[in-house]
């Protein structure tokens, strides 16, 4: 939670609704259940496949910062018969699903996950690649965080290791602005059965780029009525803030991959894989 709620979810959840608010909404076993009946709906988003494979070269070892329930995981597995893919999150309720989902295409043995801090982890081993996928560095709402997060992803490479950041192009911000004020409701099934409605509020600060978004369910009707609630804020990074922070540790690009978001509430925004490698390294290859 971050804050008060996004209107009008700050008057929906008053006097009369008992409401658990909590601070990381993957970590929510019903927001969960949320993306996963999406995930049924629309299917997982894959805007920034192509460039995160243009990244890797097989035999590599890469992590993955933020890996959610497993989708660029999978992905790097199914493509190439060599990596092996390390996964590293804050929620272990993604991580139990991302474990899960590499086990049922029988490929434990070159997966690994961990439910930790990335900026207070110390792996055992460097790896290959590291990679950031669909626009998870707005997380990192300060400069002071983004720049904490590039110091241990470049301290967990090799010498010439390769990165791949996924975000908003420039230019994005404007394409974001009518989010500003956006309120919508949805509802999904959870495995059991059970229906629920999700609100959604969100606002946008195009001067600052913060991106403000308010989730709340019902979980019960009545006087008081329940409901979970969490409110997340992203600090929306272009390429233009984020290659010279990267040039400042020693990387350089090799490649831009154009996208654009493919669902959910910012779909059709300009999207861009970055490529980097460390100056003076072997290129990755244009080949995967």
């Amino acid at each position: 939670m971050t804050g008060d709620p996004v209107p009008p979810l700050g008057r929906l959840t008053g006097a009369d609704v008992r409401v658990v608010q909590v601070d990381d909404y993957f970590s929510c076993p019903l927001f969960d259940a949320y993306e996963r009946a999406v995930e049924r709906r629309i299917g997982e988003t894959e805007w920034d496949l192509a460039g995160i494979r243009r990244t890797v070269e097989d035999g590599d070892r890469v992590l993955e910062v933020g890996c959610g329930p497993g989708r660029v995981v999978l992905d790097l597995l199914r493509t190439y018969g060599s990596c092996e893919v390390t996964g590293i999150d804050l929620s272990t309720v993604a991580v139990a699903r991302a474990a899960g989902r590499v086990s049922e295409i029988g490929e434990a043995k070159r997966a690994d996950f961990v439910v930790a801090d990335m900026t207070r982890w110390d792996p055992a081993g460097r790896f290959d690649v590291a990679v950031v996928a669909d626009c998870s560095l707005n997380a990192f709402a300060t400069e002071a965080s983004l720049d904490t997060l590039l110091d241990c992803l470049a301290s967990t490479l090799v010498p010439d290791g390769r990165m791949a950041l996924s975000i908003f192009d420039d230019g994005a911000a404007a394409e974001l602005a009518g989010l500003d004020g956006r309120f919508t409701v949805d509802t999904f099934t959870t495995d059991d059965g059970i229906g629920y409605a999700c609100w959604w509020a969100m606002a946008f600060d195009p001067t600052e780029r913060m991106l403000k978004r308010s989730v709340f369910v019902q979980t019960s009707v009545g006087a008081p009525s329940e409901g979970v609630l969490c409110t997340m804020v992203d600090r929306i990074w272009s390429p233009s803030e984020i290659l010279p922070m990267a040039s400042r540790r020693g990387f350089e690009v090799h490649d831009r991959v154009p996208g654009s978001v493919d669902g959910g509430s910012a779909q059709g925004a300009r999207t861009v894989t970055l490529v980097l490698q460390r100056t003076g390294s072997r290129p990755p290859s244009t080949d995967g």
